[in-house]
């Protein structure tokens, strides 16, 4: 089972090597911009590498228009990942590169967090490489009103020379509606070493506008396991502001991986702690395969582990974990990279990076799961998997769902020129 790297930097290293090595066994096919897969399912777009944008690791966005927003890891004019918009018309979609990373000194490189609108249309990210350090950025994109975009580097994180600081942002912000800007890193913090690593176990942090520009400060160190150690994943924040997130590695078990919580304290600090241990003996929520929790209208937590999608009910004693929907085969969902997004409080939609017997490799190309509540009771299955090379595979990314309850999601390879797609599902 392919998982991400847990032995160096990030896991996009690893996952170009064996992007490599499948691409010389897999034949690429091509297929117009937009074919359908089946009835209900088709390809919007097949990123075609080069100057377009290459293997889309993040979740896509909408804006209030239905047009799709999201990032490539690589490609892109400078060959560092892309920010990339999807628009429609007469049932085309049509890709339009809004602004490519590497371009000039500092800038980011290799995004694979998802993107956030402010209210003024202004999108926000996170590269987890490139700066002036190398050890990533935050971004803000700003559009000019004649179709094209202005980038401005809010903040280039220096885990390695500067005390305390956060190093390779890998997933989205949060922005508060206070118009401040909360994150995580997977390196940096207090700490000077983080199991074989010397980078500290990553770290949460804050930025705030300021007369003089934008101001980071770092509110909480991860330290090594009994802590959550690399978070790892979007924050989550409940209705009294408390944040949430998953975690790589750390909790009681030291490479099992948590979920924790961050709370707001007296003086401006921040309270970290860890509410669930990932088990590593039953399989529920290993590590390598856990990306950001979600809530429901009752305050209960869902995630996805190797194990399963598990659900969190917390009560005056703690949080209570429960399995509602194991995956069991490679026949059937395996192996997630990505969490789960809840509708109307009685579906989640998730995806997994392989599975469903498909030909992309022993263990299947991947597949869109759903998981439903009916009758009090959670009952899950593959919706659509992925079939082969030219239709996309090794999904990646959290898929989105909107008003008509049609699915979008990305795959990191695949298509008509193997560097993935995006895609949509109606089920």
């Amino acid at each position: 089972m392919f998982r991400r790297s847990i032995s160096g930097r990030s896991d996009s290293r690893t996952i170009r090597r064996f992007t490599r090595i499948a691409l010389t066994i897999l034949a690429t096919s091509t297929l117009l911009t937009t074919q359908a897969w089946c009835a209900g399912s088709k390809v919007l777009y097949s990123f075609a590498g080069g100057s377009d944008g290459a293997n889309p690791y993040s979740s896509l966005i909408f804006d209030s228009a239905g047009n799709l927003y999201g990032t490539t890891e690589k490609g892109g004019a400078y060959s560092e990942g892309t920010v990339y918009k999807l628009s429609q018309s007469n049932g085309v979609w049509t890709e339009t590169i809004l602004y490519s990373f590497g371009g000039v000194s500092g800038d980011g490189s290799q995004p694979q967090g998802s993107l956030v609108f402010d209210k003024a249309g202004n999108l926000y990210g996170t590269t987890q490489y490139g700066g002036l350090y190398f050890n990533g950025t935050v971004y803000e994109l700003t559009p000019n009103g004649n179709g094209t975009w202005s980038e401005a580097v809010l903040h280039r994180f220096n885990c390695c020379a500067t005390p305390g600081d956060g190093g390779v942002p890998n997933s989205a912000i949060f922005l508060a509606p206070s118009g401040k800007i909360y994150g995580t890193t997977q390196w940096g913090g207090a700490g000077t070493t983080c199991g074989a690593w010397n980078f500290g176990c990553g770290t949460f942090f804050e930025l705030a506008h300021e007369t003089s520009g934008w101001k980071e400060t770092v509110l909480h160190s991860f330290l090594e396991s009994p802590d959550a150690s690399v978070p790892w994943g979007p924050l989550t924040v409940d209705k009294a502001g408390n944040f949430y997130n998953t975690s790589l590695w750390g909790g009681s078990q030291e490479y099992a991986g948590s979920v924790f919580k961050l709370s707001p304290a007296s003086g401006g600090t921040w309270t970290e702690s860890v509410i669930y241990t990932l088990d590593q003996q039953t399989g529920v929520g290993i590590s390598a395969e856990i990306d950001g929790v979600v809530f429901d209208s009752a305050g209960n937590l869902y995630g996805v582990g190797s194990g399963g999608v598990f659900e969190l009910t917390p009560s005056s004693s703690g949080w209570t974990e429960t399995t509602i929907f194991p995956f069991t085969s490679t026949k059937g969902p395996y192996n997630p990279y990505a969490s789960v997004v809840l509708v109307h409080n009685s579906t989640l939609w998730g995806t997994t990076a392989w599975g469903g017997g498909g030909t992309c490799s022993t263990n299947g190309c991947g597949t869109l799961y759903r998981v439903q509540k009916i009758n009090g009771v959670w009952t899950g299955n593959a919706v659509f998997t992925f079939h082969n090379q030219a239709n996309g595979w090794f999904p990646t990314s959290t898929p989105i769902v909107d008003s008509s309850g049609n699915v979008y999601g990305t795959t990191l390879n695949g298509g008509a020129f193997g560097f993935g797609v995006v895609y949509e599902v109606t089920p």
